[in-house]
């Protein structure tokens, strides 16, 4: 935690730095509003792991009651074996309490001790509350078409249009005139004998080819368009606000342990000297010694160090405590 905090200060010295510099340009303002995001997600960062802690120990502190509560209750029902044990001692130094047996068989009075069930309990650990956060205004960058140049017009001249002509035109009008002709009788008596004709000349013409203004020269309003530039403006896409997040109450499972029946003494079988041989014991005292529990030399013979070995073993296996009973046998695999 103390590392993070501390990689955080040189980001919040430059964020600082990034927000006086934001009134000299906008690109210095967009750098600071992106520091600001980043120390608001990592204050974020900060809270959750501050959360995951405060869970983690009490979660500890539970399983540390716990272990604290199952280990009175062992040494209470240790107690209660003891105070049954003196009593049925007494009981049985008048007689009383013996169990029905057939010859050949031995009991013992053990202690069986009292059984606990653990119970899980949903307890409230934080209230719910709601935290509110101040979330930065938000800007983006965009595209906008922007007029440069206003619309306008100029005038332009069209000049006329020609084309050639092909032109007939008369050169000399048509006319008539006296021609000496001839015929079958140019001689005659009493006659000059010659033959005079008014012959008619046909009017001349010729083609001559000349331009001729089709449209005659005129003016023309040219409309210019207005032109426009695409530029990158910086536009608010969120104003700065304030988020409000409830945070739900928050429960921790609590286990506690609960006496189910209580401990009490009853005759249970057991191998004793009359029907158990030194080879059981040997091998006892081997599967004692393989499941921790030492039971001093492998001699065969029942002594205090195998016999508190056997104790240990059927404390540790939840077992009825005292002698060699068939159960601590079939745990131990024999």
């Amino acid at each position: 935690m103390k590392k993070l905090l501390h990689g955080l200060a040189p980001l919040m010295l430059i964020a600082l730095t990034m927000s006086l510099m934001a009134g000299c340009s906008g690109k210095n303002m967009d750098v600071a509003t992106d520091y600001e995001k980043l120390l608001a997600d990592r204050d974020s960062e900060i809270q959750h792991l501050r959360d995951t802690v405060d869970h983690q120990v009490v979660k500890i502190e539970g399983l540390e009651s716990d272990v604290v509560t199952a280990q009175q209750a062992r040494e209470r029902a240790y107690a209660d074996m003891e105070t049954l044990r003196d009593a049925d001692s007494e009981a049985m130094a008048n007689g009383d309490l013996f169990p029905p047996a057939k010859p050949g068989e031995c009991y013992t009075r053990v202690f069986v001790p009292a059984t606990y069930e653990q119970v899980s309990e949903q307890m409230l650990h934080k209230a719910e509350t709601s935290k509110v956060t101040t979330l930065p205004a938000e800007y983006e960058w965009v595209e906008e078409r922007v007029k440069v140049e206003p619309a306008s017009f100029k005038l332009e001249t069209v000049a006329a249009t020609y084309e050639w002509q092909e032109e007939r035109i008369l050169v000399r009008e048509a006319y008539t005139e006296w021609k000496r002709g001839r015929g079958p009788i140019e001689k005659v008596d009493s006659t000059t004998g010659e033959i005079m004709c008014l012959v008619e000349v046909p009017a001349q013409y010729k083609t001559v080819r000349k331009q001729v203004e089709v449209t005659p020269a005129t003016t023309r309003r040219v409309e210019i368009p207005a032109r426009y530039e695409m530029v990158k403006v910086q536009r608010l896409v969120r104003e700065a606000r304030e988020q409000r997040v409830e945070i739900p109450a928050e429960y921790q499972t609590v286990s506690r342990w609960v006496k189910t029946s209580d401990g009490h003494m009853e005759w249970r079988e057991i191998v004793c000297e009359t029907n158990m041989g030194g080879d059981l014991v040997k091998r006892m005292q081997v599967a004692l010694r393989d499941a921790g529990h030492n039971p001093g030399p492998i001699d065969g013979i029942i002594g205090s160090e195998t016999i508190t070995a056997l104790n240990g073993f059927q404390r540790a296996q939840s077992l009825p405590v005292g002698g060699v009973t068939y159960e601590s046998l079939d745990a131990l695999g024999l």
